[in-house]
């Protein structure tokens, strides 16, 4: 018989049989309805050597496919080499061998294979002989068969289980895990009496349901997100949570276990309650009480230290550290002996924590600590402490300092010594009166000032001293009242510290000024036994500040009040009038072109005009007029009472025409002219600061229409114009200047915590002002035509930071930059955001501009135009603080927007009102379905963010993450931030 082109005998004695019979055991090997048969050759790496008609068919290969290594690679394909020389060897053994595959279609299907070989050998030739049969069916028949076994096993379980689990105080759930638009979710299976009373779930009417509809609004989202963990991970999930129910909120301690089944998959969730409210009451008032005694042992002034049974420190308090000067980690863990400051008061210490560790008994000790400076003393009581077993577990150690008391007596001496040597040697007067007013001690300075002798000075009283003066003095002016005397008195009867100025005679007859202190003193009892004074010489400096009140009050050139005498004056002259119901009239005067004066004829003609000005209003006004020089050729002129506005008006323009005459100075004929504002109190203003400044207002009023004329304060005249023209020509130099920063407030992606971009803010550091936030001059900017320009230059350099922050990012940072509508109609806006692109190298991409609501109420058809042309640059567009203005749905859809910022507003009040909750999911809702990003503002706590994720926002911005900040922090951030530190 032929196998593969090669004559093949079984054995030598049948070799005759063989070769008769061979033709009919080919045609029966070939023969329809045969068994598929292939015969391969081991030693010759497995070639097949024979392959019938039915394997051909059963393997839909001919028999030239099937030949060659077609066997040694199927095997190796399902087995392995090693798999195959091990068959081999159990062949020699056995003769025959079974085993399963499954052989794979080209379309893919797959069908089981059960494979008999059987060895044989052929003129020393070993062969195997490969019978294949299609064991699809009795696979599928195993297959129904260990279901049903398994179904009934856990069917006995499951009843076996819930028994177990109606028994329970705790709720148990048994959950499904069914599959839902791909995902997979827990729907109810069964549950114990507990977990249904407790959920309100009856699982005959509501098996099959899906839990997320079954549970309550206010755990759903939790539930959720735990849900997604437990049946992605299979992992068991521990978490604590509160229910609402009729009595309020109660706390419970969740397990979902995932349920395996015996291919490894998950088949079923247990959801396990147990109600631990009362465990959180319990916490709570645990950790209640340890804070209490906490905050009580920290802030006590005795020093608190705790021992473990190995003499090792467990605690200390803080009055301990500031007496040692140690920390914590210095501290804990450490034996007294072990810390070498203490040396052998260390050893003497943990010799008496050990005696209470070995006794059980207390145990005190005095202490004296040496410090640079002085020693403190302590008391130290040891107490054992011991657990409710009543075994010892810690020693506390409580030290009391007495340090004052031991050392009570080295001050006082001290201090008396001190006291005497600085009495004695003070230049100051210094008296101790008794409660009869006599004197029982006087320094020696006390004798040199009055001339009376330290034994003559005892036993005398302030009426005794006077005259005695006076009779040493008898020609010399002083006053003959005792004012010491009634001071005394005064102090005896309110026993408070009295300071008070007296003129009196010294030993040299001449008057003098003393600056007297008495202060009463007190025995132990609290009750009042002299009075101390001390008093000094103070002639010569009231002489000195009169002199330099004088300079101070006065303008030298005119001898007229200065303007801060001349706003005292005000003051005093509207306290009165406000009493009297007066009212009070202010001008303030300036002299035209005075500067040109100056100038053309020189500062010593400008002086002498000046003084000519000053006598001639010195001479229009009577004495009750006050005049004063406000500065330079501004003069004020304050009338105490005027009848009205129109006759004070009438008395300006009379001074100004008098005024006005001109004057000769060194030859030469000076013209003067002057400008007028007044104001009127208490109509216009009703303090001194408001009137001047109301006077000068209406002053500026004058000079700006025409000079040389009279110009009453009105309340539309403010300083608001004066600011607005300061504020714009500073912001004029700022932005020349460099003057504004742009700080950088980062978005977060609220799901992986990692940094997205951020809002550039610009400030302006203001020379004087310090740090202004944009309100203060953005409006301002816009109104003076100084938007464009300002706008500029922060997109300027935004866009250069963004260019260098991406320029290695993997992910690169999208930075917001906000638009003012001005920018819209003031400049060619695309055209200015193109180059500034083009300097900064900048992609359009990395950027979002940001514009109001109130910009799509404008001119809609340019605004759209430009914003049209900035989305084909590639930059993004987005609404800041939407919710607060007017936009629709329909300006949405019209208007290239990509991004949505909820305002700060809705997200404030996202936990605590409904309705920014219900407006918060709708803008999300509605942002998805215009297919736009979503940024949350205002983001302020860890709930807020957590909440905003479950809503579904993507990312947000706030104080949570950070504040507004310079680039190089924000830089630092970014390298905090995990996606920077791992660049490709």
């Amino acid at each position: 018989m032929d196998f593969g082109h090669r004559d093949l005998t079984i054995s030598s004695d049948e070799q005759d049989a063989l070769s008769h019979h061979g033709a009919l055991l080919l045609s029966l090997l070939q023969s329809e309805g045969s068994s598929t048969l292939l015969v391969t050759q081991p030693s010759d790496d497995y070639r097949v050597v024979f392959v019938n008609r039915a394997a051909q068919e059963f393997f839909r290969l001919n028999s030239e496919e099937m030949s060659g290594d077609w066997f040694l690679r199927k095997w190796q394909e399902n087995f392995g080499q090693q798999a195959l020389d091990d068959a081999l060897v159990r062949l020699r053994r056995d003769a025959k061998v079974r085993f399963r595959m499954t052989h794979q279609w080209p379309d893919g299907s797959s069908t089981p294979i059960e494979i008999a070989l059987f060895l044989f050998r052929f003129q020393g030739v070993e062969y195997i002989a490969n019978h294949c049969l299609d064991i699809t069916e009795r696979v599928r028949q195993e297959k129904a068969m260990h279901s049903l076994r398994a179904r009934s096993i856990m069917w006995e379980r499951d009843r076996h289980y819930r028994h177990l689990f109606e028994q329970m105080r705790d709720a148990v759930v048994l959950l499904d895990v069914n599959e839902l638009n791909g995902r997979r979710r827990l729907a109810l299976h069964w549950l114990n009496a507990a977990a249904s009373r407790i959920l309100n779930l009856d699982a005959d009417r509501q098996a099959g349901k899906l839990m997320r509809d079954l549970i309550g609004l206010g755990f759903r989202d939790s539930w959720l997100i735990y849900e997604h963990r437990c049946v992605e991970r299979g992992e068991t999930l521990r978490f604590e949570d509160a229910l609402e129910g009729d009595s309020g909120l109660t706390y419970y301690e969740f397990e979902l276990i995932p349920i395996l089944r015996e291919d490894g998959e998950l088949g079923s969730v247990a959801l396990v309650m147990r109600d631990i409210s009362q465990r959180k009451a319990e916490e709570d008032e645990r950790h209640h009480q340890e804070q209490t005694l906490r905050t009580l042992s920290d802030n006590s002034p005795d020093v608190i230290i705790r021992y473990d049974t190995d003499c090792r420190r467990i605690y200390v308090n803080r009055t301990f550290l500031e007496a040692t000067g140690l920390n914590e980690t210095q501290s804990l863990g450490k034996t007294p002996s072990e810390v070498s400051s203490l040396g052998e008061t260390g050893s003497r210490i943990q010799a008496m924590v050990q005696r209470v560790i070995n006794t059980g008994h207390p145990g005190t000790m005095d202490l004296r600590v040496d410090k640079e400076g002085g020693y403190r003393v302590y008391e130290l009581r040891a107490v054992p402490e011991r657990d409710r077993y009543q075994q010892l577990t810690s020693v506390l150690v409580i030290g009391r300092d007495y340090s004052e008391r031991r050392q009570a007596e080295d001050r006082l001496h001290a201090s008396e010594q001190s006291f005497r040597t600085l009495v004695e040697n003070s230049p100051d007067l210094i008296c101790r009166f008794n409660t009869d007013y006599r004197i029982t001690y006087a320094n020696p300075a006390t004798s040199l000032i009055t001339g009376i002798e330290e034994a003559e000075l005892l036993g005398m009283q302030a009426a005794d001293i006077r005259e005695t003066m006076h009779s040493r003095h008898a020609n010399a002016l002083a006053p003959r009242e005792s004012r010491l005397q009634q001071m005394l008195e005064e102090v005896m009867a309110s026993e408070t510290t009295l300071e008070f100025d007296i003129q009196t005679l010294c030993a040299q007859g001449e008057l003098i000024n003393l600056a007297l202190r008495l202060t009463p003193e007190f025995d132990r009892e609290g009750k009042l036994s002299s009075i101390l004074m001390v008093g000094r010489d103070t002639t010569e400096l009231n002489q000195y500040q009169e002199r330099v009140q004088r300079l101070a009050a006065y303008d030298s050139l005119t001898n007229l009040p200065n303007r801060t005498a001349f706003t005292q004056i005000i003051d005093q002259v509207l306290g009165k009038a406000a009493h009297a119901s007066d009212q009070v009239g202010l001008m303030v005067l300036d002299l035209d072109h005075f500067k040109h004066i100056n100038d053309s004829l020189g500062h010593p003609v400008g002086d002498m005009l000046l003084k000519t000005v000053a006598n001639r209003l010195s001479n229009l006004v009577d004495p009750s007029t006050k005049i004063g020089r406000l500065g330079g050729d501004e003069f004020g002129i304050l009338f105490p009472k005027v009848e009205s506005r129109e006759k004070l008006l009438a008395q300006a323009q009379w001074i100004m025409d008098a005024i006005s005459h001109p004057v000769y100075l060194e030859t030469q004929e000076v013209a003067i002219g002057v400008s007028i504002g007044i104001c009127l109190f208490p109509e216009d203003g009703l303090e001194s600061r408001d009137m001047v400044r109301y006077a000068d207002s209406a002053l500026h009023m004058a000079k700006a229409n025409g000079r040389k004329a009279v110009h009453c304060y009105s309340r539309d005249i403010t300083l608001l114009a004066k600011e607005r023209l300061t504020l714009e020509n500073d912001l004029r130099q700022a932005i020349r200047q460099n003057q504004l920063e742009v700080m950088y407030q980062p978005k977060i992606d609220l799901h992986s915590g990692r940094i997205t971009g951020a809002e550039a803010l610009v400030r302006w550091r203001h020379p004087t002002r310090g740090l202004l936030t944009p309100e203060r001059f953005i409006p301002l900017a816009e109104e003076c035509g100084l938007i464009s320009a300002l706008g500029k230059d922060v997109l300027m350099k935004a866009a250069k930071a963004t260019a260098r922050w991406n320029e290695e990012r993997r992910k690169p940072l999208q930075i917001a930059v906000n638009l003012s509508g001005k920018q819209f109609t003031e400049q060619n806006l695309a055209a200015m955001v193109r180059d500034v692109l083009a300097q900064t190298h900048c992609k359009a991409s990395w950027l979002e501009l940001e514009i109001t609501e109130g910009v799509l109420l404008g001119d809609k058809s340019s605004v759209l135009a430009i914003l049209r042309e900035l989305k084909m640059q590639g930059a993004s567009i987005a609404i800041d603080d939407f919710g607060t203005g007017y936009s629709s749905l329909g300006y949405l859809a019209k208007f290239p927007i990509d991004t949505l910022k909820i305002d700060k507003s809705f997200i404030h009040e996202l936990l605590t009102s409904r309705e920014s909750k219900a407006l918060v999911r709708a803008i999300i809702s509605m942002a998805r379905s215009l297919d736009m990003d979503i940024v949350a503002e205002g983001v302020e706590t860890e709930a807020q963010a957590i909440k905003l994720a479950t809503m579904g926002c993507p990312k947000a911005q706030g104080f949570y993450y950070g504040k507004p900040m310079s680039e190089l922090a924000f830089e630092a951030m970014l390298d905090q931030d995990i996606d920077h530190l791992n660049l490709l």
